[in-house]
């Protein structure tokens, strides 16, 4: 029976030894959450706040290992940083180093971190471009600037819009084509970069009535009404638009002078 006893007293000790030392291990559930960190463009300064959660705020940070010069740790644990992409290289990630936060009650956590540079991100610019009916147009509607140059450009899917029937977007950022339609159209246009990054926004091409300049020859004539000498010499110009089987535009005379 005392065998027994003592038995028992053993276990309970043991277990009390036990919680013990969970107890001394526990850091108040203090954790720090981001494992990632987002990649920063080339030439672009940045910051990033850590998320830490856990444990006593407030909470203190320090780096354990070397960083990238330009790297800052802020007291609140936001990084940043601005760097250059080494010479021939469109991605560099750094050597990983350790984020250690301690809160107000001694509990410590470590998190290890990589910085990623990147080539700065792809922006595409659209424009409207204006043609007419039954004329080949090229005209250009996008360009882009950042990621890698040079850039490809294209059409983005048709549910975004597509091109007048007849017209394309070139490699080059030009809408290009014949329409047989006039009106105005929305259309998705994507810009890639060397290394593949894309960008896609909404341009749009107006599709007008064709115009039609008629010039007139040299002429010349004297006109009095009253006391008033009105000379005409010169040229005739004749700017008109047909659509609808109908007509409208103006006549300029050029060379009109009067004397009164």
């Amino acid at each position: 029976m005392k065998c027994i006893y003592a038995l028992i007293v053993l276990s309970l000790l043991l277990a009390a030894c036990a919680q013990t030392a969970t107890n001394t291990n526990n850091n108040g559930g203090l954790m720090i959450k981001t494992t990632v960190l987002p990649n920063w463009e080339s030439g672009k300064r940045a910051t990033y706040r850590v998320e830490v959660v856990g444990g006593t705020p407030p909470y203190q940070f320090r780096i354990e290992g070397s960083t990238p010069e330009g790297f800052v740790l802020g007291p609140d644990g936001t990084i940043g940083y601005s760097g250059v992409l080494p010479s021939d290289t469109s991605r560099y990630t750094y050597p990983p180093f350790g984020l250690v936060v301690t809160d107000s009650q001694g509990n410590t956590a470590s998190q290890q971190l990589a910085v990623t540079v990147v080539e700065p991100s792809i922006k595409i610019n659209t424009q409207e471009a204006r043609c007419t009916v039954n004329v080949r147009c090229d005209q250009p509607i996008a360009t882009a600037d950042g990621g890698d140059p040079p850039y490809t450009f294209q059409s983005d899917t048709f549910r975004e819009g597509a091109p007048p029937m007849g017209m394309i977007v070139d490699v080059n950022g030009h809408i290009l084509g014949t329409s047989r339609r006039e009106g105005r159209f929305t259309l998705g246009v994507c810009a890639k970069d060397l290394n593949g990054n894309s960008k896609c926004g909404h341009a749009t091409v107006i599709v007008e009535p064709p115009v039609e300049e008629i010039w007139m020859g040299p002429y010349s004539e004297t006109e009095t009404i009253q006391d008033c000498e009105n000379k005409n010499e010169g040229t005739l110009k004749w700017n008109i638009t047909f659509s609808n089987e109908t007509f409208s535009g103006t006549v300029l005379d050029v060379g009109t002078s009067a004397t009164c």
